[in-house]
C-alpha cells in the first residue's frame, strides 16, 4: 500500500495539478491530499474508488497490485469497450475538459456521427422486442424503417 504514494503523486503530476486543484477536484482538503502523498495516510474505501475514476485507473493499479492502469470499459450492451491509440487519445482530450466542455464535445461527435462523410459503412439490421406498445420501442422501429428506406443498397 506503500504505492498508493507515489501512485497518486504521478497521476497528480501527470495533470499538472497542484495539490490545491487536486484537492478542489477530488472535493477534499489539499491537507488530505498532503497526507496520501506522504503516506500519512490513506483515502478512505470510497475515497479510492473517487480517484479510480476520476484517473480513470483500475483500483488495482491505485493499490499497487497491478501494471495496468486503465480499467476495463463496458459499452450500454455490456461488452468490454475495446481501447484503440484514437480512443485513448480522445478520452484523454476528453478528461481535460470541464462538465460545459463535455457536453460540447459529445453534442459535435454526435453532429458528426451523422455525416455520412465522417461515419463507418455498416449493415443495417433492424431487430426489436415484441413490445411494440412501448413508445421507446416504437420510435426505435421508425428510426429504423427511415435508415432503411434511405441507406442505399450495397455495392456489388
Amino acid at each position: 500500500m506503500n504505492d498508493f504514494k507515489n501512485i497518486f503523486f504521478s497521476l497528480r503530476t501527470d495533470k499538472k495539478f497542484s495539490q490545491e486543484q487536486m484537492a478542489k477536484e477530488l472535493g477534499v482538503s489539499k491537507s488530505s491530499i498532503a497526507m496520501w502523498e506522504t503516506g500519512k495516510r490513506l483515502p478512505s474505501p470510497d475515497g479510492f474508488e473517487q480517484i479510480a475514476d476520476y484517473f480513470n485507473v483500475d483500483i488495482d493499479f491505485l493499490y499497487g497490485r497491478t501494471d495496468v492502469k486503465r480499467k476495463i470499459l463496458f459499452d450500454e450492451y455490456g461488452d468490454e469497450f475495446i481501447h484503440s491509440n484514437n480512443n485513448l487519445k480522445i478520452l484523454e482530450h476528453y478528461d481535460k475538459l470541464n462538465v460545459t466542455g463535455k457536453q460540447e464535445a459529445t453534442k459535435r461527435v454526435e453532429e458528426l456521427s451523422h455525416i455520412p462523410k465522417y461515419t463507418k459503412e455498416t449493415t443495417l439490421m433492424a431487430a426489436h422486442s415484441d413490445n411494440i406498445n412501448n413508445p421507446e420501442e416504437l420510435d426505435k422501429i421508425h428510426e429504423d424503417i427511415i435508415k432503411l428506406s434511405t441507406t442505399p443498397p450495397p455495392k456489388q
